[in-house]
């Protein structure tokens, strides 16, 4: 079922048919700092 998740393209959450949806604020402070750190390493 994870896999249908898809970008609504109005109010730009991760979104499944049953209507369940994630803030995009809540997916940005779950994600480990560290993963932060390196992305951001790896795109300056």
């Amino acid at each position: 079922y994870f896999a249908q998740a898809r970008l609504d393209p109005d109010t730009h959450t991760v979104c499944w048919p049953n209507g369940a949806d994630f803030a995009p604020e809540f997916l940005y402070e779950m994600e480990p700092e560290e993963s932060s750190r390196v992305m951001a390493e790896t795109t300056a």
